[in-house]
C-alpha cells in the first residue's frame, strides 16, 4: 500500500493539489470514461441492429462522436 501512497503523493505534489482533491478527479474521469463505454455499447448495439432506421443511425453515430469530443 505504500508504494500506492507514495504514488499519489508525487501525483499530488505535480498537480500542486491536495491529494483528496486528486484521487476526486481521478474517480471523476473514471466515471465519465465508464459511462461512455456504457453509451457507445449501447449505440453500437441499436446502429448495428438492421431493423434500427437509416436516419435513425446516422444521428446515433453524430450523438457519439458530439460525445467523445466532450470527454476528451
Amino acid at each position: 500500500m505504500s508504494c500506492i501512497r507514495d504514488r499519489l503523493k508525487a501525483l499530488s505534489a505535480r498537480r500542486g493539489r491536495p491529494a483528496g482533491e486528486v484521487v476526486a478527479e481521478l474517480v471523476h474521469a473514471a466515471d465519465d470514461d465508464l459511462l461512455l463505454a456504457d453509451a457507445e455499447a449501447s449505440f453500437e448495439r441499436l446502429t448495428s441492429d438492421p431493423h434500427t432506421p437509416a436516419a435513425y443511425r446516422t444521428a446515433l453515430d453524430e450523438l457519439l462522436r458530439r460525445c467523445r469530443l466532450l470527454l476528451r
